[in-house]
């Protein structure tokens, strides 16, 4: 467990702010995007190349995505919401889109903004579950932490085999130090994806708190 802790102090993610890290200390404060980019190669010939398919036909919808997705990856926040603004606006319906714009968000810890803006996608698309996945990060990191677990259990009522929304209810639990329910709940996010390496890592840190 201590090792697990160690891990986690050194991982935390570098687009977080100090105030940020100080309010979550030793924990893995990724903003789940992994999942979300691992289709794309870490290639900028891979962003030139889209790029091209666009100034050819600026209507590919999947091509800016790709475009978006790679720029997150590569943690180029406005040109990441730059492409992602262009698929909303050519398919108001895209769930990639959404979900891009609401990486962007996180990575420029704008967290009020993303609240808004997932509540829009939870009124229009109650069906959806990522409106509930963002409007849950958003409140825990604005220590909303109640608010938080209420939105990620909603997320999972409507997609329960989702890693990242049982990772980030642990988060919210332990917060909340509920320290036995956290540890359930990185459990099920690891059955879903055992290579999850926050929901490992903060299990490792409720456990250790357990054991206090």
């Amino acid at each position: 467990v201590l090792i697990l802790i160690c891990i986690a102090a050194l991982c935390i993610s570098p687009g977080l702010s100090d105030k940020n890290k100080g309010l979550f200390s030793g924990d893995i404060l990724d903003v789940g995007l992994e999942a979300f980019v691992a289709d794309i190669p870490d290639s900028p010939a891979f962003i030139t190349e889209k790029e091209e398919v666009v100034e050819e036909n600026p209507q590919d919808v999947q091509s800016w995505v790709d475009i978006g997705k790679a720029q997150l990856k590569a943690e180029n926040w406005e040109s990441a919401g730059e492409a992602f603004t262009q698929v909303l606006e050519l398919d108001p319906q895209n769930k990639d889109g959404w979900e891009g714009r609401f990486q962007v968000l996180l990575g420029e810890e704008k967290y009020e903004e993303l609240q808004a803006r997932s509540q829009e996608v939870i009124e229009e698309h109650p069906d959806w579950d990522i409106g509930f996945l963002y409007q849950g990060i958003s409140q825990l990191r604005l220590q909303r932490y109640n608010e938080g677990i209420d939105a990620l259990t909603k997320a999972i009522s409507i997609d329960p085999e989702n890693p990242k929304s049982w990772r980030f209810k642990g988060d919210g639990l332990r917060y909340l130090k509920r320290y036995e329910d956290a540890v359930q709940a990185y459990d099920t996010a690891l059955k879903y994806d055992p290579n999850n390496i926050p929901a490992y890592n903060n299990k490792g840190l409720a456990l250790y708190a357990l054991k206090k």
